[in-house]
């Protein structure tokens, strides 16, 4: 046993994959303390400095974590 007693977050739990409310949702389960990455920042704000294609990943991130369905809402 590793005797692990908290788990700590560095960030960026959303944006990169096709499950981003049950990624949070786990992180808010197992985490005590989580940090709050740039893609979880330009999901909730504005993406600023980001490629297209991670443009496009947070859009449709914030589609999905808004209404769960990311055919809804396209830019």
């Amino acid at each position: 046993s590793r005797e692990i007693s908290e788990i700590y977050c560095l960030g960026d739990i959303i944006g990169y994959g096709p499950n981003p409310r049950e990624c949070i949702d786990l992180v808010r389960k197992r985490c005590q303390k989580s940090l709050l990455g740039n893609h979880d920042q330009a999901a909730l704000f504005d993406p600023e400095g980001f490629n297209a294609g991670a443009e496009r990943a947070i859009f449709w991130t914030r589609r999905m974590l808004e209404t769960g369905d990311a055919s809804k809402n396209q830019d």
